[in-house]
């Protein structure tokens, strides 16, 4: 079977697991995996001889071997799900003979990758056949002033018969809040709260929302994901990937993966990210005016916000 590929692009919370739960009902796989170093492999520094993506994926599937909390629609509710098992231990002639395998295309590695980690999962229904494979993919950039890695990255991904991919962006004061939850979460009552660079933050998301400028890559908000959004999303990535689109009925009558723990479509798509509206209202003021401020403003703020957070301000749950 010719299989396809959809590469989702996201940097940090933007609805990644979310919408790879809506693509497989489409009959992608989606597992919950990420960092596969397809980067490598596409622009050609390392060999599909290698070895080293067999043993990627088994290291992701030896992660789905012992009881744990992932996925969820945040981490509120990650954690507040029970530990489970997601996936049964190959034997050693198994793995033996998954090393072993001499793909002829990277097409072929991937397709050989995803499959043989399929027949072990537990956590869900392990169906065939299918149509493709879900990648979710976490920006590559090394230098924070220029997306050049990345942006040539998915201009060759983009030309590769089969694949397809998908760029999530969000709007800056939320994506920041969202980050800053995420740290923040599980942190004690009077935990010293890291720093972290707003202007970083902001030349990263801008580097990201560059690599939309390809006509042949889907770019998706965050907002979109959610309802009231989710019906005619739907319908422009099916038009995208050239499939018919479910109807709302078939949609909401069934169950979604987000990275591994199942939840129910309302539940799914239901926006649940409070972070930005439950942040200290000085620190929304300065998400909020940041990205159309000059740089020297901008100094300022950053280091008013990490001197706030240095004084346990300006915590985010």
């Amino acid at each position: 079977m010719d299989y396809k590929f959809i590469v989702v692009y996201s940097d940090g919370p933007m609805g990644s697991s979310v919408i790879s739960s809506l693509l497989e009902k489409y009959g992608y796989l989606n597992l919950p995996f990420r960092k596969f170093d397809l980067f490598d492999y596409v622009l050609g520094n390392k060999s599909i001889h290698d070895k080293s993506m067999q043993y990627k994926f088994l290291e992701h599937l030896s992660s789905l071997h012992v009881n744990s909390r992932i996925g969820g629609t945040s981490v509120k509710d990650r954690n507040s799900r029970e530990k489970i098992i997601r996936a049964k231990k190959p034997t050693s002639q198994d793995i033996e003979n998954f090393i072993s395998f001499k793909p002829q295309s990277l097409k072929g590695l991937l397709t050989h990758c995803f499959i043989f980690v399929n027949k072990y999962i537990t956590y869900k229904p392990n169906y065939l056949p299918i149509r493709g494979f879900i990648i979710q993919e976490i920006p590559k950039i090394k230098n924070l002033t220029k997306s050049f890695c990345d942006y040539n990255y998915l201009n060759e991904l983009s030309l590769l018969k089969d694949f397809k991919c998908i760029v999530l962006d969000r709007n800056f004061k939320e994506w920041v809040t969202s980050l800053l939850s995420q740290q923040d979460s599980n942190l004690y009552s009077f935990a010293k709260l890291k720093t972290i660079s707003l202007e970083k933050l902001f030349i990263r998301l801008n580097s990201i929302q560059k690599l939309r400028n390809n006509n042949k890559i889907l770019s998706v908000n965050f907002k979109l994901i959610t309802l009231p959004n989710t019906f005619s999303t739907n319908h422009s990535l099916t038009e995208y990937l050239s499939h018919k689109p479910l109807t709302k009925n078939q949609m909401i009558h069934q169950n979604y993966d987000l990275f591994g723990s199942i939840t129910s479509f309302k539940k799914a798509f239901t926006p649940s990210d409070k972070s930005y509206s439950n942040a200290n209202i000085i620190l929304k003021f300065i998400l909020s005016i940041y990205i159309y401020s000059p740089k020297l403003i901008r100094n300022i703020l950053d280091y008013f916000f990490n001197l706030m957070r240095l004084l346990r301000f300006f915590r985010v749950t």
